[in-house]
């Protein structure tokens, strides 16, 4: 998350952004502190996986109804760690051009992590197909 905060704080120059012990990114407004985004991970004899949000321009409401289950949740095991609900923040507001931001923080991500791998149009693509998909 390091390198996410990092390759946020150039292009976000008037915010502060921080790392949780929960390895959440939060940003700080005035006194207030809101959840941009989150992680999880899982690590096996074989394998290591990662992947977080980041809340640039995202419907909240479409975000909260994805994260409600109508299953009994008491009845699951799991051993992964429990989620804390945090005040969300979006980055953007709904009239700040996306793709430019997006792009730019690309950019950003690859210099902190000395990659090119990243590119605007992966993210396109993941987009079309779960529009695809999920309507």
């Amino acid at each position: 998350m390091t390198e996410v905060k990092n390759s946020l704080e150039p292009i976000f120059i008037d915010k502060e952004f921080y790392i949780s012990d929960r390895d959440d990114l939060f940003v700080t407004k005035g006194d207030e502190h809101f959840k941009i985004s989150g992680s999880a991970a899982r690590l096996d004899s074989r394998s290591a996986y990662h992947h977080f949000t980041l809340l640039f321009q995202s419907d909240k409401s479409k975000i909260r109804k994805s994260l409600t289950t109508p299953l009994d949740t008491s009845k699951i095991i799991t051993h992964a760690t429990k989620s804390v609900p945090s005040p969300t923040t979006n980055l953007l507001n709904s009239d700040q051009n996306l793709e430019k931001n997006l792009s730019y923080f690309i950019l950003q991500l690859n210099k902190e992590l000395q990659s090119s791998l990243i590119e605007i149009e992966d993210f396109y693509e993941i987009e079309s197909s779960l529009q695809t998909h999920c309507h």
